[in-house]
Formats: C-alpha cells, sequence, structure tokens
C-alpha cells in the first residue's frame, strides 16, 4: 500500500504535487518525520491533517493514510 502526501500554499515548494509514498518505512513512524524528509524545517508552522483529520506530528503513520499539510495563516 502507499500514503497519500499533499500540501497547500506555499508548502508545496517543499512537497510538490499530491503523491502516494510507498507505506514501506514509513507504517508506525511520526509524521514529523515525514515533513522532514520532505525538508519542511521544524520552524515552519504547519497544521497536519491526517485522513480528514487534525493530527499532531506525532501521529504515527499508518498504511493507507492520507495526510494533507497546510501552512498556517499568519499576518495582519
Amino acid at each position: 500500500m502507499s500514503i497519500e502526501v499533499s500540501a497547500v500554499g506555499y508548502l508545496t515548494r517543499y512537497v510538490g504535487q499530491t503523491h502516494a509514498v510507498a507505506a514501506d518505512g514509513w507504517v508506525g513512524r511520526p509524521v514529523s518525520e515525514l515533513l522532514a524528509r520532505y525538508g519542511i524545517p521544524e520552524s515552519v508552522s504547519t497544521i497536519i491533517l491526517v485522513n480528514g483529520q487534525r493530527q499532531a506530528a506525532s501521529y504515527l503513520v499508518r498504511d493507507g493514510d492520507q495526510v494533507r499539510l497546510l501552512p498556517l495563516a499568519t499576518g495582519g
């Protein structure tokens, strides 16, 4: 199986278009490691949705998960 990863806004510069990542090696690992794989710095505020539900970076990836990364809106 696989994990689907997609991003919105400026996070697409790290992830690119929606794509599947082979689940082998990712199942049971935290989303934070997936973010590191794409080179997203820890300092970048990111909202993580897994299967439509907000999750912490410590969420452990499961086979078939859909991970969507959204930038935290800032400004004013």
